[in-house]
């Protein structure tokens, strides 16, 4: 559920960008525009912690999947993923930089691109995610009192408990919390 809240809050927040009426950020064609915007961060960030951070998530799903995995091949496996993600990075980058031409009129590339090239762009940044992150709660909130409502107002009866014997007083093999 908060998946589709953080992607409708993603297109409030790109469709902000987009309609504001800051000056144009030097004009070009849409290809150098967008190619702007990719190294500039604005689609996704991809500097040196976040890469970090993917791998080290990359390498711990392995791990779970492979118990038997050493720290020295976990190691190992970490220098090539991050070498491979690097050395997929101008393709990826060349890729978004088309679903932006693809997506956005060039005056929005500009004002997209003014927007993340402006000296603030931290700052409104950062107070743009801690107004999506409160309006995520809230609508998380207001979907789960929907949710209880439409339960509530449909008279089902209450959830099985999967931990619940299915005949009072009978223990269920293999059940830690038993």
């Amino acid at each position: 559920m908060r998946s589709l809240w953080m992607a409708a809050a993603m297109a409030g927040v790109l469709a902000a960008c987009s309609q504001g009426g800051a000056n144009s950020a030097g004009g070009g064609s849409e290809e150098t525009l967008a190619t702007k915007i990719v190294e500039h961060d604005g689609v996704l960030e991809l500097g040196d912690d976040t890469l970090k951070q993917v791998v080290d998530a990359q390498v711990q799903a392995i791990g779970s999947e492979r118990p038997n995995l050493t720290p020295a091949q976990a190691e190992q496996l970490g220098t090539a993923i991050r070498a491979n993600i690097e050395a997929a990075l101008p393709d990826l980058k060349k890729e978004m930089s088309g679903h932006l031409v693809e997506t956005f009129e060039p005056k929005e590339l500009e004002v997209f691109l003014a927007f993340i090239s402006a000296e603030e762009h931290e700052a409104v940044k950062q107070k743009i995610m801690m107004v999506t992150q409160q309006s995520l709660a809230s609508a998380d909130q207001m979907t789960m009192k929907a949710v209880e409502k439409a339960i509530a107002d449909a008279k089902l009866p209450p959830p099985v408990d999967p931990n619940q014997p299915a005949v009072p007083g009978v223990v269920r093999p293999n059940n830690p919390q038993q």
